[in-house]
């Protein structure tokens, strides 16, 4: 693969950011969609037919590609001076994890799938997230695990993300929406209590944090501590519910069910 660092696309899609040659001498060309407007009508219809919705709501999602995040890449192919829109992705920031991009509406034209073209997709978009420092991509998935995992994805917890318009939360919304960071930040909270990712926290005035930030079921008890930090009340608590019988119903994939996945870049 041939990569080409310019600023610009034109029409006939020749200058692009990357470049890529197949078997059959067909051009593929990787392209930043902001770079590129002449694609959006074409690149809207690729994403509706995957994902049905309004082509006004669409093309405003897509139109807010742009220099930093998010990006939108567009993988097309010139094919009899035509050129064609065939996959599409896009590079979302993680708010709180600096280091890390979330990858989402991956697609390839149904007509060409099952000929590398989703993974030659996939390796340009985690080479370009890679050569803007960062160190790790998420992505979520209900049907293509296998699909990821082959090409180097495990399974991870969610990540919170607001897709196309995550960039607009800033680190202090995260600190004030969630009591932390993502990188593990304490935050205090009220006579000295504090928040922690996965962990409780303590001061130095020993107030401990509220229990539904706890991991309770590492303990039968736990203190709370009123807020003059001097009366302390001890709490019981209970077992959790018997789990449901199992049911006769055949093992179906539950396409509801969405799995993370993550890669070290």
């Amino acid at each position: 693969m041939n990569h080409l660092d310019v600023n610009s696309c034109h029409k006939s899609g020749l200058k692009t950011n990357m470049e890529v040659r197949v078997e059959d001498d067909t051009e593929l060309n990787v392209l930043e969609l902001h770079n590129c407007p002449l694609f959006l009508e074409k690149t809207t219809k690729l994403l509706n037919l995957e994902w049905p919705r309004s082509d006004t709501a669409r093309k405003h999602n897509l139109e807010k590609s742009c220099a930093s995040l998010p990006i939108s890449l567009i993988l097309t192919a010139d094919n009899n001076g035509e050129t064609t829109v065939i996959g599409h992705s896009r590079i979302c920031s993680v708010p709180g994890d600096k280091n890390a991009v979330l990858i989402e509406s991956v697609v390839v034209d149904k007509s060409i799938r099952g000929k590398g073209y989703g993974k030659k997709m996939m390796h340009e978009t985690e080479l370009f997230a890679k050569r803007k420092g960062y160190l790790a991509a998420y992505l979520s998935t209900h049907d293509k695990q296998s699909f990821y995992e082959h090409i180097g994805y495990f399974y991870c917890s969610p990540v919170f993300n607001m897709g196309a318009n995550s960039g607009l939360l800033t680190e202090d919304m995260v600190k004030k929406l969630f009591g932390t960071t993502l990188d593990g930040e304490c935050k205090t909270i009220g006579c000295g209590q504090s928040l922690k990712a996965d962990k409780c926290c303590k001061t130095e005035n020993n107030c401990a944090m509220a229990p539904a930030d706890c991991d309770v079921s590492a303990r039968q008890t736990y203190e709370v501590k009123q807020t003059d930090c001097k009366t302390t009340v001890s709490v019981a608590v209970p077992p959790a519910p018997p789990l449901p019988p199992p049911t006769n119903r055949s093992c179906c994939p539950n396409p509801l069910k969405v799995s993370w996945m993550k890669k070290e870049l």
